[in-house]
């Protein structure tokens, strides 16, 4: 792989690493508000949907990543 684009893939990941940390403390700053007040299906349901970015966030990293590096995407196909 040339070096240019190992340069640009290194800069992607960064960015995106920057993007979950973003939305991780977004997250901890709810989930720790959740521990305050647990009854409140506000905060939960904005529990969910920080995780939920989360996890759509880190998948879409990995996924660049594989096809960066493998030219395609994993497959569970079994």
């Amino acid at each position: 792989m040339p070096p240019h684009r190992l340069l640009r893939i290194a800069a992607e990941a960064r960015a995106d690493i920057a993007d979950l940390d973003t939305v991780r403390a977004r997250l901890e700053t709810h989930y720790l508000r959740l521990l305050r007040e647990p009854s409140d299906a506000s905060v939960l349901a904005a529990v969910a949907l920080w995780l939920d970015h989360y996890y759509t966030a880190s998948e879409a990293t990995l996924g660049r990543l594989s096809t960066a590096f493998d030219g395609a995407l994993a497959t569970c196909d079994d």
